[in-house]
């Protein structure tokens, strides 16, 4: 359990923001980069897979703690290794194929990266992800591609590329994004064919008493991670008035609660209460951040029986959104 301390400061809120705590379904994500290191050969078919889920769903999460380790470093004779390539696909407005491609080599320490024809970038990616000895590249946030019908095709084009490098055997990809990527990428027949892996991250449900133990342990291990006290979040009325508040999601969990303990730490720095954060920090918390509520009932102020009947008509949307995906 998380200890007691004497105060509160702006270091210890702001640690709250990088607690990682891995779940089963990230772990799943592990798995299936793991395999895919493991079982690719360079030269031969490479894989590709994705990583899919609602945004704060913890899939860029997942995959930086995959990563983190990985190396890159000046090998005399050889240049720059590294194991992993990470690209977070940035809304442009215009975007197209050459954005892409140009993002990977400036990530990839190109000199004049953003200079050359389409067919002149693709040659210069594959060249150095061969020297550089590159095992996986995540292309993340790829519905940013995908926002009009315009840009589809450019995702589509897009995959279409990633098909033609992992033909020729350079290195395998995985794609992460929003669920509404997999229809497009669907429509590329050659890609899925060599797609052995995909992972979808679903929200916390808090259905069952299994759910409810699980989403217990996951707030556990998160409190764990931090000396700041919170006041009675391991009971099951704040449990669930937590998770109305985040919408089930790993990666709003952190944000949500280091903003709390911001408001409780300039409460205790007044000399306004100690040095606790509790419900009545949350409850402003999600009122600042009201835009991300949509217009709810605060779930830190309703009773009992009206947080129960939020949760069902949350439980009610998502099956909704499932059978209309």
């Amino acid at each position: 359990m998380n200890k007691l301390v004497p105060t509160l400061n702006a270091d210890l809120v702001n640690d709250i923001r990088e607690i990682y705590i891995p779940t089963p379904q990230s772990n799943r994500v592990f798995m299936m980069l793991d395999r895919i290191v493991r079982y690719s050969r360079k030269g031969q078919l490479m894989p590709c897979g994705y990583v899919l889920g609602e945004s704060h769903s913890g899939k860029s999460s997942a995959i930086q703690q995959f990563i983190k380790d990985g190396r890159v470093e000046d090998v005399p004779g050889k240049g720059i290794q590294r194991d992993y390539l990470y690209i977070e696909i940035q809304e442009t407005g215009n975007a197209n194929i050459l954005t892409v491609l140009r993002q990977i080599l400036k990530a990839l320490g190109a000199e004049d990266w953003d200079k050359g024809t389409k067919d002149d970038l693709i040659h210069r990616v594959k060249t150095l992800l061969e020297k550089q000895a590159v095992q996986i590249v995540f292309l993340d946030e790829f519905q940013q591609l995908i926002e009009n019908k315009t840009s589809q095709s450019v995702a589509y084009k897009v995959a279409d590329w990633i098909k033609g490098f992992l033909t020729e055997g350079v290195c395998p990809f995985v794609i992460a994004g929003t669920p509404n990527i997999e229809d497009i990428l669907a429509k590329n027949d050659q890609l899925i064919s060599r797609s052995r892996y995909m992972v979808k991250l679903e929200p916390f449900a808090l259905v069952s008493s299994e759910d409810l133990e699980r989403y217990l342990t996951f707030i556990e291990l998160f409190l764990d991670k931090t000396p700041v006290r919170f006041e009675d979040l391991l009971s099951e009325t704040m449990l669930r008035r937590l998770h109305a508040a985040t919408d089930g999601m790993t990666g709003k969990v952190g944000k949500f609660l280091a903003h709390a303990a911001e408001i409780a730490n300039e409460r205790f720095e007044e000399g306004d209460g100690p040095a606790v954060v509790g419900i009545q920090d949350m409850a402003a918390a999600w009122a600042e951040n009201r835009i991300a509520g949509h217009g709810r009932l605060n779930p830190f102020l309703i009773s009992v029986e009206e947080l129960a009947e939020m949760q069902r008509e949350a439980g009610r949307v998502r099956t909704s959104k499932k059978r209309g995906a």
